[in-house]
């Protein structure tokens, strides 16, 4: 090997060392650290101990490796054969190492990865997720599922998720219904109901029925109607009134209410749902009487008494809770009645079916809170009365007004003595019933003492506890157009 080789290429050799003279002791020298690279801008000794400034580029760099690597080629074909025999073998020996290591790293991955597949709810150290969370979300899933969560987090382990759908439901139900209903019924229904809906209906039904339990219904009635809908009778309904007053009564109402017929057209509530004096007209009377009415067969009109207003404690609280859960209360029901109610006093309401004009009103008793109010109402159900009448007396042959309170002369002559004259005058046949706390009777015509006019009827029902509902059916053109029955088991 030249001089000119040995100064072309960065050593810096020291004055003590011999620099060799062919190129595989200049590698072996290289190799042992007895000469060292020296980078660019650096010095440079030759062999002749001259200095020269060592500045070349980076295109001088390859040029000269270049020429070593040819001369290093050259010089090996050169080289007595032991020392080619030599280099032949450490090359092989070289590549069949990293041919074997490569190999094992395959199988070890391999080994790896097919045990992470089969896992089944089987915790592996080595399979978990990154800590801390990265920052954005991937654009593609993980291949396979995290198994376990760092130590020190409390989170459920998922399973990998199932391939096909699954033949038993659920134990729980999901928050939110699917979108659409599967095709195919499940094999057993769900144990429990889902939080809401889904939102459109499965095109097939369930293969078992429904684990809710329903309900039988109600044994019937053993109370036998005594009249059956004659011929004629356009109108039948029932009347009840001054009940529950306690919890006794409350018994007594609700199998009232269960047994009653539902060959009627409505049920009317005259009022009375308290003792005032007693329970103060608590909200939970009120919503004991709602209770229990709502099981009715028929709907349900309701007016207040004064046990449900002015004697209470507090009157406008009492009032303010009745209208809360009374207020258009046969809207519960669908009966197809057109009913009208006042826009400011909303317990007045009036419908006619078959000919017969129906007119509840807010009619009580004493106490008089206040003079003034106490005579704007008796004469606003004067007025409601009235105008009712005018209005539909052309298209009606029979009136029944339901109200709470027996006419007492001394605070509610103003409405009795307006009526008689508008009755006289009408001459259509015309029923008042309402509660009281003397016990029945019924008065037709001439024995009518709260009325001066022969076509009205008088009726006082019983207290609750005391009978069932009253029945009245309107038989039209006819004398005497209001039948009675009592319904008292003989």
């Amino acid at each position: 090997m030249n001089s000119s080789y040995i100064n072309s290429f960065p050593f810096e050799i020291g004055s003590s060392d011999k620099v060799p003279t062919d190129a595989i002791s200049a590698v072996s020298f290289s190799v042992e650290g007895k000469g060292q690279l020296a980078w660019l801008n650096h010095e440079v000794k030759n062999v002749d101990g001259k200095h020269q400034s060592n500045n070349v580029s980076k295109a001088t760099i390859k040029n000269r490796m270049g020429i070593f690597l040819g001369e290093f080629l050259n010089n090996i074909e050169n080289a007595p054969k032991i020392y080619r025999v030599t280099i032949v073998l450490s090359v092989v020996i070289l590549f069949i190492s990293f041919t074997i290591i490569a190999i094992a790293s395959a199988m070890v991955a391999g080994a790896n990865f097919g045990r992470a597949s089969k896992v089944d709810n089987v915790v592996d150290d080595n399979l978990i997720p990154s800590s801390p969370l990265t920052e954005f979300q991937g654009l593609s899933p993980t291949n396979s599922p995290t198994f376990r969560f760092n130590s020190g987090q409390n989170f459920i382990v998922t399973s990998p998720p199932s391939l096909s759908s699954s033949y038993s439901p659920s134990f729980n139900p999901t928050i939110s219904p699917s979108s659409s209903p599967f095709s195919i019924p499940s094999l057993s229904p769900n144990t429990l109901n889902s939080s809401s809906p889904t939102v459109a209906r499965t095109s097939l039904p369930s293969q078992y029925p429904s684990h809710v339990i329903i309900q039988p219904t109600l044994p019937p009635t053993t109370v036998t109607t005594s009249i059956n809908k004659e011929e004629g009778i356009g109108l039948m309904f029932y009347v009840m009134g001054d009940s529950p007053l306690n919890e006794d009564d409350a018994i007594i109402m609700e199998q009232q209410i269960y047994e009653l017929p539902d060959d009627g057209t409505f049920l009317m509530h005259v009022g009375g749902i308290n003792n005032a004096e007693q329970d103060g007209c608590m909200s939970q009377s009120f919503q004991r009487t709602k209770n229990i009415l709502e099981n009715s067969p028929l709907p349900v009109f309701i007016v207040p008494g004064e046990n449900d207003w002015n004697k209470c404690p507090n009157p406008g609280n009492a009032m303010d809770t009745w209208l809360s859960l009374f207020q258009n209360f046969e809207s519960k029901w669908n009966h197809g009645l057109q009913v009208e109610r006042s826009s400011m006093k909303p317990i007045f309401f009036a419908f006619v079916q078959s000919k017969v004009l129906v007119l509840g009103i807010h009619f009580i008793g004493p106490p008089i809170i206040n003079d003034e109010e106490w005579k704007e109402l008796v004469l606003d159900n004067v007025l409601w009365v009235v105008r009712k009448v005018q209005r539909y007396k052309d298209e009606i042959e029979s009136i029944a007004v339901l109200g709470h309170a027996n006419p007492n002369p001394d605070v509610h002559s103003a409405f009795t003595d307006s009526i008689s004259k508008a009755c006289k005058s009408w001459q259509i046949p015309m029923l008042y019933v309402h509660s009281g706390d003397t016990g029945y009777y019924e008065k037709r015509g001439a024995e009518v003492t709260n009325f001066d006019c022969e076509f009205m009827t008088d009726v006082q029902i019983n207290i609750g506890r005391d009978a069932p509902p009253l029945r009245i059916s309107v038989k039209n053109n006819s004398n005497n157009p209001f039948i009675l029955d009592r319904r008292l088991s003989t």
